[in-house]
């Protein structure tokens, strides 16, 4: 009959798309709906693949916001290295310096003479930003940590479900030659 025909066209399709979740089951036991067990397999992956796949694209979202705090930073000791004359070794020094976390304040403590009138509000401005900048890409950096582990649990168990399906399958003996 041809609603026979559409399901049996349907089964095909299923098992072309989802091979490792219902290739080693019978046109039957699907037309049947013996495929309880499969279809909540085949749930758990779709499930754990859309959640990877956010979370990869969470960590792209603040890969972006990664290298725009970067810049941040580093336009804010560029101003800092023009405020305090700084050769271009000085502000590479200062600005890996602070990249370790060193206390901004104290660094420009040495540059303090090359500027006639020592400006504390800007040098407190500029060293509270930039704590403020290494701060934000501190907990970017958690967040894109957290982010990549949540990827690999869910690859994980959609891997471990696919093995699991696919080891499901009759295994075929093949007779040796002689």
């Amino acid at each position: 009959t041809k609603s026979r025909q559409d399901r049996l066209i349907a089964v095909k399709e299923l098992q072309k798309e989802f091979p490792a979740y219902f290739g080693n089951l019978s046109k039957e036991q699907i037309l049947n709906g013996n495929v309880t067990g499969t279809v909540k397999e085949l749930t758990k992956a779709i499930i754990e693949r859309a959640r990877a796949t956010a979370f990869s694209n969470k960590i792209g979202e603040l890969s972006m916001q990664r290298e725009e705090l970067k810049t941040n930073l580093s336009k804010e000791i560029l101003s800092i290295a023009k405020a305090y004359n700084l050769s271009k070794e000085e502000t590479k020094q200062f600005y890996e310096e602070v990249k370790k976390g060193a206390d901004v304040f104290k660094l420009l403590d040495p540059f303090k003479k090359r500027v006639g009138i020592f400006d504390l509000a800007g040098a407190i401005s500029s060293s509270n930003a930039i704590k403020d900048i290494r701060d934000e890409l501190i907990n970017n950096q958690k967040e894109q940590d957290a982010y990549t582990k949540a990827i690999e649990g869910s690859t994980s168990a959609a891997i471990k479900l696919r093995e699991e399906s696919i080891g499901k399958k009759p295994k075929s003996f093949n007779t040796p030659q002689v």
